[in-house]
């Protein structure tokens, strides 16, 4: 079987060279270089797990929340680091007030845990959730843009 020629930056991961990866979106490899920083946190949370977690990590996440925010030009007060995308779904729908009428739009692209959340909310608090197929890179490609 012929395969594509792989990227230059292949190199940067540790996928099977005789496996084609199509969606990296669901359970995305993590690059050699994040793997690296990822060790390097859990040795140090592995060090003194009691220090870490009592002393050491809300500084951590307030460090990454002010470069985040200096990066993005928005107030570090209105981010919140979550775990994923699923996670910050369920958190923001679920601090709502719905009320009769009131629709939630998904995009045709959205993520499928995300749509599941939004179907899952609407349904349980009576409100409705339209998956809307005029996403905007429908509307780009539309008008060309």
């Amino acid at each position: 079987m012929n395969h594509p020629v792989r990227s230059p930056l292949a190199k940067h991961w540790g996928l099977d060279s005789q496996c084609v990866f199509l969606n990296h979106g669901s359970f995305g490899a993590t690059p050699f270089a994040i793997r690296e920083e990822q060790r390097k946190w859990q040795d140090l949370l592995e060090e003194e797990p009691v220090r870490f977690y009592e002393d050491l990590a809300m500084g951590f996440m307030e460090n990454s929340r002010n470069a985040l925010a200096n990066m993005l030009q928005c107030d570090a007060e209105d981010l919140a680091i979550i775990e994923n995308a699923t996670t910050g779904v369920n958190t923001i729908l679920r601090s709502l007030v719905f009320n009769e009428g009131d629709e939630i739009l998904v995009p045709d692209h959205a993520y499928q845990a995300c749509r599941n959340t939004v179907d899952f909310v609407a349904r349980t608090l009576g409100c409705k959730s339209s998956h809307n197929q005029d996403s905007i890179s429908n509307r780009r490609a539309s008008s060309g843009a």
